[in-house]
C-alpha cells in the first residue's frame, strides 16, 4: 500500500471534462444524470420522478442553481448552506487543492484494469474510494467508505467544456433558496453508517418517502404549474 500523498487523485472535479455517471445508492435505487465539469463550474443533467432538472454550481461564486426547464422553475441556494454539507464533502475530497490520496492496490473494475485509490476530503475527513484506467486515464468508478452511494462513470472525456453550458437561463419563477429533498425518490432503510442502528428509524430511514429528508431534490410546488 502506498504512502498517503499530498497529491490530489489523478481525476478531479476541477478536471475539464464529461461524463455520464449511474448513480446506486445504498438501497439499491439508481439515478442517471449527464456531468460537465470545467475548473469552478459544475453541470448536472438530471431525469427523475418525472421531472428533468439541470444542476448548476457555480463555486467561484458560491451559488448553485437547480433549474427544471418544462417548467420554467428554477431554485436557487449558497454552495456553502449546510444542505449541501454532502456535496462539500465529496468536492474537497476530488479538489486539486484539498484532496488527499493514497494508492490502494490494482483491481479490475466494470471489467477494467485500474488503479484503486483512497481519497479523503480534508474538509469533513469524509473518504471515498476511486477507481481510476491508467491506460485511458479516465475514472471508472466511486464508492463512499461509508457505502452509502457508489457511481459509475462512463463516456468519459477530457477537455474544455462550452461556456454556454454553465450559463443560468432565465425563468419565469424563482426562488432563492431551495432545500434538498425530494426531487429524487429517496433511500429507503437504514444508512449502512448509521450511528444508532438500534434506535427507532427517522422519517427519512423508513420505507415511505419523506419530503424532509436529506437526499434528492424538492419538485417545483404543484408540478411547476
Amino acid at each position: 500500500m502506498g504512502a498517503l500523498q499530498a497529491t490530489p487523485p489523478p481525476m478531479t472535479l476541477d478536471t475539464p471534462s464529461s461524463f455520464h455517471m449511474s448513480i446506486t445508492r445504498y438501497d439499491g435505487s439508481i439515478v442517471e444524470a449527464n456531468a460537465f465539469l470545467d475548473k469552478d463550474r459544475r453541470r448536472a443533467e438530471f431525469t427523475a420522478n418525472g421531472f428533468d432538472l439541470v444542476v448548476i454550481m457555480h463555486q467561484d461564486e458560491n451559488e448553485a442553481y437547480g433549474i427544471f426547464p418544462a417548467q420554467k422553475f428554477r431554485m436557487r441556494a449558497n454552495i456553502s448552506d449546510s444542505i449541501l454539507d454532502r456535496y462539500r464533502a465529496f468536492a474537497t475530497a476530488f479538489s486539486a487543492a484539498q484532496g488527499e490520496c493514497t494508492e490502494v492496490g490494482r483491481e479490475t473494475c466494470e471489467g477494467v484494469p485500474c488503479i484503486k485509490y483512497s481519497v479523503t476530503s480534508a474538509e469533513a475527513g469524509q473518504s471515498y474510494f476511486l477507481w481510476y484506467d491508467p491506460a485511458r486515464q479516465a475514472p471508472v468508478k466511486v464508492a463512499a467508505a461509508n457505502k452509502r452511494f457508489f457511481l459509475t462513470i462512463t463516456d468519459f472525456k477530457r477537455g474544455p467544456q462550452a461556456n454556454q453550458l454553465f450559463v443560468v437561463p432565465d425563468t419565469t419563477r424563482d426562488e432563492r433558496y431551495y432545500t434538498i429533498p425530494a426531487f429524487f425518490p429517496l433511500p429507503k432503510g437504514r444508512a449502512p453508517d448509521d450511528p444508532n442502528p438500534s434506535a427507532p428509524a427517522s422519517p427519512s430511514q423508513q420505507a415511505t418517502p419523506d419530503t424532509s429528508a436529506e437526499d434528492g431534490m424538492t419538485p417545483p410546488p404543484n408540478g411547476g404549474q
